[in-house]
C-alpha cells in the first residue's frame, strides 16, 4: 500500500517520511487524518507518531543536509500549502540520495519549492510582528487576534515572550482556533476563538492610538500601493489604525 495517514502533527509526518525513506517505491499520497477522512480515497495505512522515530529521521537528514534542515521543514509544513507531504517526501529523498549539495540545488523541484515557501512563511512572521495589536481586559490580561495566511503562531510568540515578559497575554488564530497563552513565565497552547471581551478603557485608548496615526500622516505623501505592498487589505480587521 502506497497511500499513508498521519494524525497531522509535524512529528507525524517525519515518522511517516521515515517509513517512507526504507521503501524504494515512491509514496502515492501522504494525508493527515482528517483529510483522509474526508477524502474519497482515505483507505491509506496510518502511521503511528514516534517522537524517537521522527528525531532520528530529522538527525540523519541534519547529517546529510546541515544543521537547520528541520526547522526548514517545519516551517514549510506550517504552509499547509496543498501537497506539503509529498513535497517533503521529495525534497527529504533528494538529500538522502544526492548528499549535502542537495540542500542547495535549485534545480530540483522539492528543494526550490522548500525554499520558496520558507520564504514566504519568513515574510508573514516579519509581518506578524509588526501587526500583532493587544487589548487589556478588565482582569488585566492582554489580548489580540490575527487570522494570518500560514500557520506562524508557533513562529512568533517567543518574540512576544521576549517582548512582553512582564505581561499576561494571550495571541489567538481565528482562521484556526486556537491561541497561545503566556501567564508571566511560560507559553502554552490552548484552544481559543476571536477575542470578543468588553474591554473597559480600551476604546479610549484606541481612538487616541488611531488619532495619532491620522495626525503622523502626511497626506501629501500618500502612496496607497505602497501602503498595500507593506499592509495587505487581509490584515487591516485586526489593526486598531485601519478601522
Amino acid at each position: 500500500m502506497r497511500r499513508y495517514t498521519y494524525d497531522g502533527s509535524f512529528e507525524g509526518l517525519l515518522s511517516v517520511l521515515a517509513v517512507c525513506s526504507e521503501r524504494p517505491d515512491e509514496p502515492e499520497d501522504i494525508t493527515s487524518l482528517r483529510q483522509a477522512q474526508s477524502s474519497l480515497f482515505g483507505d491509506g495505512r496510518y502511521i503511528e507518531t514516534s517522537p524517537e522515530q521522527a528525531n532520528r529521521f530529522a538527525r540523519a537528514l541534519e547529517r546529510t543536509g546541515g544543521s537547520g534542515i528541520r526547522q526548514k521543514l517545519y516551517r514549510a509544513f506550517l504552509t499547509e500549502r496543498s501537497g506539503i507531504e509529498l513535497i517533503l517526501h521529495g525534497y527529504a529523498r533528494s538529500l538522502l540520495e544526492h548528499g549535502r549539495t542537495a540542500a542547495t540545488n535549485l534545480l530540483l523541484e522539492p528543494v526550490a519549492e522548500v525554499e520558496r515557501l520558507n520564504q514566504r512563511i519568513g515574510r508573514e512572521v516579519h509581518r506578524m510582528h509588526a501587526f500583532v495589536r493587544f487589548s487589556e481586559t478588565e482582569d488585566g490580561l492582554f489580548s489580540a487576534t490575527i487570522a494570518p495566511e500560514y500557520d506562524v503562531l508557533p513562529l512568533i510568540y517567543e518574540h512576544f515572550e521576549r517582548r512582553f515578559a512582564q505581561m499576561r497575554w494571550m495571541i489567538v488564530d481565528a482562521r484556526r482556533g486556537y491561541g497561545v497563552y503566556y501567564d508571566g513565565e511560560q507559553s502554552r497552547i490552548v484552544s481559543a476563538r476571536p477575542d470578543t471581551t468588553d474591554h473597559s478603557e480600551e476604546p479610549t485608548f484606541r481612538r487616541l492610538w488611531r488619532a495619532y496615526y491620522d495626525a503622523a500622516a502626511i497626506e501629501e505623501r500618500a502612496n496607497p500601493r505602497l501602503l498595500l505592498q507593506h499592509m495587505p487589505r487581509r490584515y487591516w480587521k485586526y489593526l486598531t489604525e485601519m478601522q
